[in-house]
């Protein structure tokens, strides 16, 4: 819950704010947010979380691998939404959190969850500007 609302004050200040979203765009778009986010969700905690966790863990210390994951993550997002320095921070945090989840849970699924709640914020504001 946390990271969702972090993630949404970002995206508040970041796309929201300066265009004049209302709820009932958000409404109005949110199926194709929840669409898209599946989708993007999965892929990127596939090849970002899982595909690091798997080719490292035995290799390196289990923790070190979030890490990893973090910077990853959270550099490809300098240019992604959230974006700039504020973008690297957060999704390196989330980086790093989702691939401790993995590691302690030995499974993807709340990663993959926690990950498709901010998708679906982040996405539902793109597509409310357009």
């Amino acid at each position: 819950i946390i990271i969702s609302v972090v993630t949404a004050i970002v995206i508040y200040f970041q796309v929201i704010r300066e265009n004049e979203i209302t709820a009932n765009k958000l409404l109005t778009v949110l199926p194709f947010s929840i669409i898209f986010a599946l989708s993007n969700s999965f892929v990127e905690e596939s090849i970002t979380r899982l595909g690091v966790v798997v080719v490292l863990q035995g290799r390196l210390k289990d923790r070190i691998i979030p890490l990893i994951s973090a910077l990853i993550f959270g550099i490809v997002h300098y240019w992604g939404n959230p974006g700039g320095f504020a973008g690297v921070l957060v999704a390196g945090f989330l980086g790093w959190f989702l691939a401790k989840s993995i590691l302690e849970t030995k499974g993807i699924f709340w990663a993959w969850l926690i990950h498709f709640v901010q998708d679906v914020i982040i996405f539902s504001a793109l597509f409310a500007i357009e």
